[in-house]
């Protein structure tokens, strides 16, 4: 998806966000293109303060160069790359740079690790509206999802293990809350199957967990992220907090594989906050698998297979 560079560049992702037809579903493009200006006018100002709380940029730029170069470096024959959606390096202009290179033969390895019309299809239609416009036709090979690939979810158990031992804390006492992003229900209606496979990603997890001996006192999950007035799938991640005064809580993003603004402030500033007003007795975030060198083995399982 991407993320603003700079503050100045907020307004610019906001609006290619919103303006794309996955995200709000309003087949007019040019009244969906005025909704999505009239939603950057009332968002621009809360954003800008959220991204200011975070060094004033996404992180997700930083960290997705990292794990170009910790790829690069396990394997020197393939050229590896990134694109984003709504911020630079823009899909289109990626794809020009492999035509003058002449690459022959793409694989498109989507960091999102759930399959979504909202994220990967977007980014796939992006990908070929970009080569159709500059006359390209590379042989393309695709993974859209990989949320239940061994070494995936391996890094993931490494990396909660890791926070647990980083926060001094031990799983018995532990609520583990896997925190997704939402969807509105109407997009997971028409049949959208991001959310069916968050929970089966979860189930996967719970049972690698308890293999190893990693038994929390309760493993839990959430939706955040829900925005507007129509209805999001739930339970929202306030309303499990609600429920937790007095526990000790470790959150997971499993709907993310790369840090962004919603695992940098929402959850690790906004809910923090939250909890703590709700007397959470320990809350903590775990990382994502970034650049890990774990999350690098299984992306180049994945490639070569």
């Amino acid at each position: 998806m991407g993320g603003p560079n700079h503050l100045d560049e907020i307004p610019l992702f906001l609006y290619n966000m919103f303006c794309d037809k996955n995200i709000l579903t309003i087949s007019n493009p040019i009244i969906r293109s005025i909704i999505a200006r009239c939603i950057v006018a009332l968002r621009v100002k809360e954003s800008t303060r959220n991204y200011s709380l975070i060094g004033g940029k996404s992180p997700i730029i930083a960290h997705t160069k990292r794990l170009i170069e910790a790829l690069s470096k396990q394997d020197s024959k393939t050229h590896f790359d990134f694109a984003m959606s709504y911020t630079p390096p823009f899909i289109h202009d990626v794809i020009s740079r492999f035509k003058t290179a002449n690459l022959e033969e793409i694989i498109l390895f989507s960091l999102y690790p759930h399959y979504s019309t909202t994220t990967t299809l977007t980014s796939l239609e992006s990908v070929q509206k970009a080569c159709s416009a500059c006359a390209y036709y590379p042989k393309f090979r695709t993974i859209d999802r990989y949320y239940d690939d061994t070494y995936y979810n391996d890094a993931i158990v490494a990396r909660i293990q890791e926070s647990l031992v980083a926060y001094s804390m031990e799983c018995q006492d532990v609520i583990l809350l896997f925190s997704a992003h939402g969807l509105p229900e109407k997009i997971v209606q028409k049949g959208d199957p991001y959310i069916q496979e968050i929970l089966e990603n979860i189930a996967i997890l719970s049972q690698k967990l308890e293999t190893k001996g990693m038994k929390f006192k309760k493993i839990m999950h959430a939706f955040q992220s829900h925005i507007g007035p129509v209805r999001w799938t739930k339970p929202f991640i306030s309303e499990v907090l609600d429920t937790l005064s007095g526990e000790s809580v470790l959150v997971y993003p499993i709907a993310f594989s790369i840090d962004n603004s919603e695992t940098d402030y929402e959850l690790s500033i906004q809910y923090r906050q939250y909890a703590k007003e709700k007397n959470i007795k320990k809350y903590e975030v775990c990382t994502c698998l970034n650049d890990s060198p774990l999350f690098v083995r299984a992306i180049l399982n994945l490639i070569q297979h």
